[in-house]
């Protein structure tokens, strides 16, 4: 189970946005949960996606899929 995050980010707004509600979303959850989030279910995580950013909320998701 994530008990804290941390990381450093560099991007649009809509990166760091959807960092932080990941980040957030992330605490208490298992590993296979947050492996599970998918650009299909991420609205349910982080609201209503804004037009035109679809790839830079993905940049965000893997990278916090992309867990050592």
């Amino acid at each position: 189970v994530v008990k804290d995050i941390k990381y450093n980010v560099f991007g649009c707004h809509a990166v760091i946005a959807t960092s932080s509600i990941l980040s957030e979303w992330c605490k208490g959850k298992t590993i296979d949960e947050i492996l599970a989030i998918s650009m299909n279910n991420i609205d349910g995580i982080v609201g209503e996606l804004e037009s035109g950013k679809e790839n830079c909320i993905e940049v965000a998701l893997r990278a916090f899929q992309n867990i050592k």
